[in-house]
């Protein structure tokens, strides 16, 4: 009973520390962070351009602003001309963007974000002017949610340039997956943020806390690995550690040679005891393997469950993984040691026998005490 509630423990212990390992978040550089908190009041944000003063403005306001404290940048349009803007350009982005901002409006009418390439070919919300949050996809507005004037809300976009496509959050809610860029052709990248109107109306809103972060592009995984076997148990000292992966391509599910295939092994306390590169049995197969070069007797491994990590990838593609348990239990004493009690006893026992049949061989050699039976002659 006590050896499974220790086993329950290590396994435990194993998928806590899988958690850690199994997934590493993308590296982030970042492009824009601005929450107008350090910037004089009435005066345009660092980084930005009014397209003319005469039609819309953008200045920092230190009278409404997200949070408990702090400033925003104020927009206003006055014009009942479409198409007034304000914007700031960043250096052009080719991969995965996360664009956040807190956004509240006084004066819907349209008020929009837009993040694209300089030319329309890109991403956007829209406050429209009945109550709705939208985007503009295809010639048409497609609703998110309603929004309430004088609240802020917390949008988020996280944006695949090469795929042209992004999702949009609300105050953490996920409201569209993979919506399209708008605007005619392609984006190849991203290069500006405006702030404005494309209709005749005379929005009023507000921005802050401002933050534009480029993701590591990093490409589809094409392959699927599975490690062969399961929880299996070790007790042989003599044996080596041996283990087995198969790849496969993620679509036609066809086995993948050549394929880029490590391995990495933790002991049950979660440190990592190797990492290595596993090989191709035969061409052709998909199946890779690794071997420790020393048995674990030789090793001198600790009892527990190990954890053992394979990834696999194809063309530069993110790495597929899986991962396999496996429990080294070898015998806590050699092999002699084991029957040391056994051997002692057959050798007490081959010892008494002999020592038993020396003595009853001895006592038949010895003459026996007869009397001399003389004969007379007559």
């Amino acid at each position: 009973m006590s050896r499974l509630v220790v086993l329950s423990i290590a396994l435990l212990m194993i998928l806590s520390m899988v958690s850690t390992i199994a997934i590493e978040p993308a590296r982030s550089t970042e492009v824009i962070a601005q929450n107008f908190d350090e910037e004089t009041p009435g005066a345009i944000p660092q980084g930005w351009d009014v397209q003319d003063s005469g039609i819309c403005s953008l200045t920092v306001d230190d009278t409404v602003h997200y949070g408990s404290s702090g400033k925003s940048a104020k927009f206003t349009d006055d014009s009942h001309l479409p198409f007034s803007y304000v914007r700031r350009d960043f250096a052009s982005q080719y991969g995965y963007l996360v664009f956040s901002f807190a956004v509240m409006v006084e004066v819907p009418d349209y008020f929009d974000v837009l993040i694209h390439d300089g030319f329309g070919h890109g991403a956007n919300i829209y406050f429209m002017s009945n109550g709705m949050i939208a985007y503009y996809e295809n010639y048409e507005w497609h609703g998110l949610c309603s929004f309430s004037i004088g609240t802020w809300y917390g949008i988020k976009m996280v944006i695949n340039i090469q795929a042209n496509t992004y999702d949009i959050y609300v105050d953490g809610s996920l409201k569209v997956s993979g919506a399209r860029f708008n605007g005619f052709g392609a984006a190849f990248s991203l290069s500006r943020i405006e702030l404005g109107c494309q209709s005749p109306e005379t929005p009023v809103g507000y921005i802050d806390n401002l933050s534009l972060s480029a993701e590591e592009y990093v490409a589809p995984s094409t392959t699927i690995v599975t490690m062969t076997g399961s929880l299996d148990y070790l007790f042989q000292e003599d044996v080596k550690v041996r283990l087995a992966a198969i790849v496969k391509d993620a679509g036609t599910m066809e086995t993948i040679s050549d394929a880029l295939v490590t391995i990495e092994i933790y002991y049950p306390n979660g440190s990592l005891w190797v990492s290595d590169t596993m090989t191709e049995k035969l061409a052709g197969t998909g199946i890779y393997e690794w071997e420790s070069t020393e048995t674990i007797n030789q090793m001198n491994l600790e009892k527990g469950v190990y954890l053992a990590k394979a990834q696999a990838s194809t063309g530069g593609s993110s790495p597929s993984t899986d991962i396999l348990l496996f429990h080294i239990d070898p015998p806590a004493e050699t092999p002699i040691a084991t029957f040391a009690p056994y051997i002692v006893f057959a050798i007490f026992v081959i010892a008494a026998i002999a020592t038993s049949m020396f003595l009853v061989r001895s006592h038949r050699k010895k003459p026996m005490k007869t009397g001399v039976i003389r004969s007379l002659m007559p």
